[in-house]
């Protein structure tokens, strides 16, 4: 069932995030990262918060949420309209936040 972030919608089932016209599509570890982000619009979420949600179970390195974001946002350029668009901030010395 697909999920809105504002006028943007993520559809889990294609992976993929949509604004107007436009749709990107990320990978899974992409999709989920942007979908917990999503769940907490508004909130700092720390590097190990987010690794705890997105990579249960594994033990991936601290970067791999830097690269994740990285990509990610590189993607939800795309998706910029003058409607706005999807913006992961990066909280300085904290983690990162989508923004409401």
């Amino acid at each position: 069932m697909p999920s809105h972030v504002t006028h943007v919608e993520l559809d889990e089932d294609k992976l993929s995030v949509t604004n107007g016209s436009v749709t990107v599509q990320l990978l899974p570890k992409e999709f989920d990262l942007l979908a917990y982000l999503q769940q907490h619009t508004g909130r700092v979420l720390t590097r190990p918060q987010l690794l705890d949600a997105v990579w249960p179970n594994q033990d991936p390195i601290d970067r791999t949420v830097d690269d994740h974001v990285y990509r990610l946002r590189k993607k939800l350029e795309l998706l910029h309209s003058r409607h706005g668009g999807i913006v992961i901030e990066t909280v300085r010395g904290k983690g990162y936040r989508l923004s409401p």
